[in-house]
């Protein structure tokens, strides 16, 4: 079965097809599974997907999933589609017609009152490493514009799969919006935990603040003992050694090539482990 997804910066569809999935098969019927960190809701909608008799959990801290989501695809397809009619095309390289790139985008905008909306919306638009960054002015970002990220004559089911993957969505069986300092962890029978990675460089967390080596042991320190969970991370050594010292048992890992740019790969790991007896607390403080 394929793998229900949109696209999103560091979403997990390779690993769920090559890794979660197996897990989420063995688990027994009416287990309690909860995405802490949820991003676009990938895992959580696929989990509940492939296993409906699972009570899944999806904290949603950005608010992702809102109605102001659909709304994003309804004007992105309308871009694009005048895109397409002005002939105007897919690149790396900036658009033959700035111009008309921004009047077209502009035309489509203007008398939308959400940043959110805003944001995402002309981040299509922009150089990729300026998105990635969170660097988005969204009171002066009319210069930015000058790139097509996607290609026009392939948004239209873009924009279909975004409707089948809103629906899918509200099957969830709970959808909460909470720091996940505040989630009570002994509620479920497996965590899953995609925070953003170690050392990472970009403001990922709610775009607000660098999710930290104290972060991630604060984290693994409210997982129960004995209690399973899956974790992703790009530092093989680090986590281990985390790992290590909080006495967590890594049961199986896989490791995936992700592409950061041209001709440049980087490892993303999967752990899935438990956390045994005799735990040690380290202070984060």
């Amino acid at each position: 079965m394929s793998v229900l997804a949109i696209g999103y910066s560091g979403n997990k569809r390779v690993e769920y097809r090559n890794f979660v999935r197996e897990i989420i098969n063995d688990l027994p019927k009416n287990s309690k599974v909860i995405d802490v960190f949820g991003g676009s809701g990938l895992i959580a909608i696929n989990v509940k997907r492939d296993r409906p008799d699972l009570i899944v959990t999806l904290n949603d801290f950005d608010n992702f999933l809102s109605d102001e989501y659909m709304e994003i695809n309804d004007i992105k397809k309308r871009i694009y589609e005048d895109l397409k009619n002005a002939d105007l095309h897919a690149s790396d390289r900036k658009c033959e017609n700035v111009e008309l790139l921004q009047k077209i985008i502009l035309s489509h905008i203007k008398n939308v009152t959400s940043k959110r909306v805003i944001r995402d919306v002309i981040r299509d638009f922009m150089f990729s490493s300026k998105d990635a960054c969170g660097n988005i002015d969204i009171n002066n970002y009319v210069n930015d514009l000058l790139y097509i990220r996607k290609i026009p004559e392939k948004y239209v089911k873009i924009y279909d799969n975004a409707i089948i993957y809103f629906e899918a969505s509200k099957k969830i069986d709970n959808i909460i919006h909470c720091d996940y300092s505040n989630i009570n962890l002994c509620e479920y029978d497996l965590i899953i935990l995609d925070p953003p990675y170690l050392n990472s460089s970009q403001k990922q967390y709610n775009k607000e603040m660098f999710f930290s080596v104290a972060d991630t042991i604060n984290i693994i320190q409210q997982i129960p003992t004995d209690r399973k969970f899956i974790l992703f991370n790009q530092n093989h050594k680090d986590i281990i050694k985390i790992f290590e010292i909080l006495h967590v048992k890594v049961i199986k890992e896989n490791k995936t090539l992700r592409s950061m740019c041209h001709n440049t790969l980087r490892d993303d790991w999967a752990f899935y482990c438990v956390r045994l007896s005799g735990k040690c607390e380290i202070s984060t403080s």
